[in-house]
Order: C-alpha cells, then sequence, then structure tokens
C-alpha cells in the first residue's frame, strides 16, 4: 500500500534536514553492495544517523509509520541527483546475513527539492497494473513496501535532494 503525507516536516524542517545533508562528505552512491554502475544508478548520498547527527528527527520519523508497529529504522540516506542523476528500476530488499534479525519492511522517500528546483527526477511507482508518478512537491513523503520496483527518472535541469528512510522489524 502506498501512502502520502505532507504534515510531518515543517518547511523549516525541511530546510535544516537539507542544510545538515549538505553539511555532509557526499560520496558517490553504489549499486548491489558496493557496485559503481551509473547505467543504473547516478546519485550521490550521506548518510545522517540519528540521534548522532539530529535527535530532533527521532519523534517525526515515529509520525511516519504511526499506525504501523514499525519504531526502528536505519540511518537515514540523503541523495542528490544532479543532472544525468537517475536511479533505474530497482527494489530496496537487501540481502542481510542470518545473524542479523532485522529486515527491511518498508521505505519512505521524503522530497526535499522544490519541484521548481529542477527538471526530470520523477519518483515512479511500479504498482503492477501501472506505473505512477508521484507528486513533487517539498516535503512530501511517499511511503511503499519494500519490494514494491522504483525509480528515479533522469533529472534534466538543476538538484532533485531526497531523504530515504528505511524502517525495520
Amino acid at each position: 500500500m502506498i501512502k502520502h503525507y505532507l504534515d510531518i516536516f515543517s518547511v523549516n524542517e525541511i530546510n535544516k534536514i537539507v542544510q545538515l545533508g549538505d553539511s555532509l562528505v557526499l560520496k558517490e552512491a553504489s549499486f548491489g553492495g558496493g557496485n559503481l554502475q551509473h547505467k543504473t544508478r547516478n546519485s550521490k548520498i550521506a548518510w545522517i544517523k540519528p540521534p548522532e547527527h539530529a535527535t530532533w528527527l527521532i519523534p517525526k520519523i515515529s509520525k511516519i509509520w504511526k499506525n504501523e508497529f514499525y519504531r526502528r529504522f536505519e540511518d537515514l540516506q540523503y541523495t542528490v541527483y544532479g543532472i544525468g542523476g537517475h536511479y533505474d528500476w530497482h527494489k530496496d530488499v537487501i540481502k542481510k546475513p542470518k545473524s542479523i534479525k532485522l529486515e527491511r519492511v518498508s521505505v519512505a522517500v521524503v522530497q526535499l527539492s522544490n519541484s521548481f528546483e529542477y527538471e526530470g527526477g520523477d519518483l515512479e511507482l511500479d504498482i503492477g497494473e501501472k506505473i505512477i508518478s508521484v507528486e513533487k512537491k517539498k516535503g512530501m513523503i511517499t511511503i511503499f513496501p519494500i519490494d514494491m520496483r522504483h525509480r528515479v527518472t533522469t533529472v534534466t535541469k538543476g538538484l532533485r535532494k531526497s531523504l530515504i528512510i528505511w524502517a525495520v522489524s
């Protein structure tokens, strides 16, 4: 099931996330455990680690899954897509060793850029019978199951910034 929220973060809080993300060292994003393949993925990322970086984010993130039993989440991925940036069709399911008990169960994508700041860069979700494109709104949170295919189309102008949060169970 796909859910959208616009009331979790204020504009000031979104700007604070961007400021924090931009202050971190951004690295070339990899695909599939360290493989750099610009054909599949072209973006830069940094990891935000609450509470180390931002204790104030914890209650906000808890509101995203307020009616669910997911009270834990992985480190947050701050992602920047420049011109030519994209992430081809994929699922956020990862293989973990059996010794690690927690598994990703849901993903939330927080749009940190205004729609007029970039072109292209659409978040598209494959819901089976059709592909839907998520509305571009600063602060929009889109939640979907971890095994849903999705992509970010190629950015043709500007910068697209987002925050990825994985709930684990």
